[in-house]
């Protein structure tokens, strides 16, 4: 694997195609990652032992859904989700998180508006826009669903499909995934299906038979796998086909106690799965009161808390490499070449190397390729060189 281009106060390197090191096996697709090598030399390697905290470490993108049909919305807007039958107008919301979810920090609620009949969702992207299928061939289905009844309820997850000239066959619906749910936990419902074969086309509909009038369901962890598969993942963007270190957007983070002191020059590249309604991710955080650390929120890159900063957003699920410049004057942001408005001085020194967030709720929902630390300010010749580095190796384009 090339070198960056700039080893001078290199202070950490991590790489997500060599997580466990150069020359070392890596994990599976989907596995929890524990430990991400520091490949600088300064064995500053990086861990989680609590499961509960650990990022995914991705290799393939199996899930065929968008990650915010697959994961559930963590923009707490675009979801992929359109009301079907029986669905309230206007009730479908998304970035909500109570009940807890069961992935990241947020799932999709939809209330029902006159009881008798099915209560449904419909992924948006009917005929040629739908997800593109074999014909003849078998797919796994996964949702995880839930009720706010306290009467138990038979929810459903099936396919819709059209030909490959958009119109639709004459069997619109596959053998339905049932199982009961309530109020009391989340029911996860997978099973295969094979599709007929003049389908081209698919949309994933979960629904609920028989509910109340302003009886509301969840849904999270939802997916479509070609073949049988029997573990659920969330959908995922692999730049230039490397893997990458996907972050839940609550609570995932890999940590080392490690100062990092001002002046000091930070590269991030990463997939924002999503973007938030509300509240602030951090990309990478720290546990010192008033430290400046890189955040997103609001569609932009920033540094935040004791000082600001702001870059240009890029959109949801293409690539960016960030630049977070530290030192005791003033601070700026890069984002793929592109340099933001300047902000105040740093207020303090970073206390520890902390990718995502261990406090609930404060990790980013963003998959993490490459973090390349620096003990010293970079010129612009000097950071331009190290964009261009990675720009090359992810398949980025910086200006």
């Amino acid at each position: 694997m090339p070198q960056p281009p700039v080893l001078n106060n290199l202070f950490a390197w991590y790489d997500s195609s060599a997580v466990s090191g150069l020359g070392d096996g890596q994990p599976d697709d989907g596995s929890l990652l524990s430990l991400w090598v520091d490949l600088s030399g300064n064995d500053r390697d990086i861990v989680q032992a609590t499961a509960a905290n650990q990022p995914l470490f991705r290799t393939a993108s199996p899930n065929l859904l968008t990650y915010n049909q697959g994961a559930t919305g963590e923009d707490g807007a675009a979801t992929g989700f359109g009301a079907n039958d029986r669905v309230t107008a206007g009730s479908l919301i998304a970035g909500t998180s109570s009940p807890s979810p069961e992935y990241g920090a947020y799932r999709v609620e939809w209330q029902t508006d006159t009881g008798t009949g099915q209560s449904g969702i419909l992924t948006s992207g009917t005929g040629t826009a739908g997800i593109p299928v074999t014909g003849g061939a078998t797919y796994t289905l996964f949702a995880s669903m839930r009720t706010d009844s306290t009467s138990s309820r038979t929810a459903r997850v099936s396919l819709r499909g059209w030909k490959s000239d958009g119109t639709n066959p004459a069997t619109l619906t596959t053998s339905s995934i049932s199982a009961t749910i309530n109020n009391t936990g989340w029911t996860v419902l997978t099973g295969t299906v094979t599709l007929p074969s003049d389908w081209a086309f698919v949309s994933f509909r979960p629904d609920c038979s028989n509910p109340s009038t302003g009886e509301k369901f969840y849904l999270d962890k939802c997916g479509i796998f070609a073949g049988t598969v029997t573990s659920w993942v969330p959908p995922v963007t692999l730049l230039n086909g490397r893997p990458c270190v996907q972050l839940d957007g609550y609570r995932a983070a890999l940590s080392l106690n490690a100062t990092i002191a001002r002046p000091s020059t930070i590269y991030i590249v990463r997939v924002d799965n999503a973007r938030l309604a509300s509240g602030t991710r951090y990309i990478m955080d720290s546990s010192a009161a008033g430290v400046i650390q890189p955040i997103s929120a609001t569609n932009l890159d920033r540094i935040g808390a004791g000082g600001s900063a702001s870059g240009t957003a890029t959109a949801v699920g293409s690539g960016s490499v960030s630049v977070y410049d530290f030192n005791s004057t003033a601070m700026r942001v890069y984002v793929n070449g592109i340099a933001g408005a300047a902000g105040g001085g740093a207020t303090s020194d970073f206390n520890r190397i902390n990718i995502g967030s261990n406090t609930v709720g404060g990790s980013g929902c963003s998959s993490v390729s490459a973090v390349l630390i620096y003990s010293a300010t970079h010129d612009d010749t000097t950071r331009q060189s190290v964009q261009n580095y990675l720009g090359e190796r992810y398949g980025i384009t910086v200006v």
